[in-house]
């Protein structure tokens, strides 16, 4: 695996060879002051990224030094970059708590609150800058479609958190149901990949303590 990252890292570099050399050749061309703000503000934010799972993890019971996470921080990112889809980046919180023993099963809660916020969070810059580019008649249907997606994740994941505080039965029933839907839907196409009848607690029970916190 760390070799495979290394060819990625190494792959990333060669396709983007040449904004990388645009890029140094704006920093050359600009004012120090403004690269150095630039800088600040770029460490701030991987502050508040490193900081936002640190206290999401924390509400979930899983103690983590800010030292340590800060550092990983960058390897989720970048695993994130060589592969974007199914959260691998994250999955990387995962498994560094698994290995320095602490609950996995908590941490994976931190790491989906924490996204939530984030993405809570992008939803209302998202807003702004739709409320800007439609003021300007620059709003395109494909820019349309993607913020629609954002915010349709954004509020199902408050309805399912809300649900999990409020009213546990309704939910039990939702997993219920979409329980039998896959399963009868997974028995006219193969065999594999069918969720167990313990999927509904364990689901139940992740939603019910993330929406409490």
């Amino acid at each position: 695996l760390l070799y495979s990252l290394i060819c990625g890292g190494l792959w990333l570099f060669i396709k983007n060879l040449t904004e990388i050399q645009h890029i140094l050749n704006v920093v050359e061309n600009s004012h120090w002051q403004w690269v150095v703000i630039g800088m600040v503000c770029q460490a701030g934010y991987f502050s508040g990224y490193a900081f936002l799972y640190q206290d999401t993890f924390r509400q979930m019971g899983v103690e983590v030094d800010w030292r340590h996470i800060f550092p990983l921080t960058f390897t989720t990112l970048f695993v994130t970059l060589l592969a974007p889809f199914g959260g691998a980046g994250l999955a990387m919180y995962v498994d560094d708590a698994n290995q320095n023993g602490k609950s996995g099963f908590k941490t994976a809660l931190g790491v989906l609150l924490g996204t939530f916020i984030f993405l809570l969070t992008f939803s209302c810059v998202l807003a702004g800058g739709l409320f800007i580019l439609h003021r300007e008649n620059a709003l395109q249907p494909h820019e349309i479609f993607a913020s629609f997606v954002v915010f349709a994740i954004v509020i199902g994941t408050v309805l399912l958190l809300w649900l999990g505080a409020r009213h546990e039965t309704f939910l039990h029933h939702l997993f219920t149901g979409i329980f039998h839907i896959y399963n009868n839907t997974m028995k006219h196409i193969r065999q594999q990949w069918m969720l167990k009848p313990d999927w509904i607690p364990d689901k139940e029970q992740a939603v019910r303590i993330a929406g409490k916190q």
